[in-house]
């Protein structure tokens, strides 16, 4: 995932990465709300909101992946970017 694809299909790819880095269901992923999504220290962290279980469920994973070859640059990075955009033009 390169900023040379469209904000909507960054959007789309990092969902799924996410979901399957995480663990997630795609249930939980539509109960994640966008603003709870966060980046510290090459982590991506979110908090789906009522679950299966009935309780938010925290999430996380590795922003960088397999193929990143540094903790500062990967997938993740370029993913939460795409939000914070697309949060910003709503």
């Amino acid at each position: 995932m390169t900023e040379d694809h469209s904000l909507s299909s960054r959007l789309i790819l990092g969902c799924y990465l996410f979901m399957f880095w995480a663990g997630l269901r795609f249930q939980d992923l539509q109960r994640t709300r966008p603003t709870s999504i966060s980046l510290t220290e090459g982590v991506l962290r979110a908090v789906c909101e009522p679950s299966k279980a009935g309780q938010p469920q925290p999430a996380a994973c590795l922003a960088g992946g397999f193929t990143s070859h540094s903790f500062s640059s990967g997938w993740g990075y370029t993913w939460f970017e795409s939000i914070q955009e697309w949060i910003n033009t709503i």
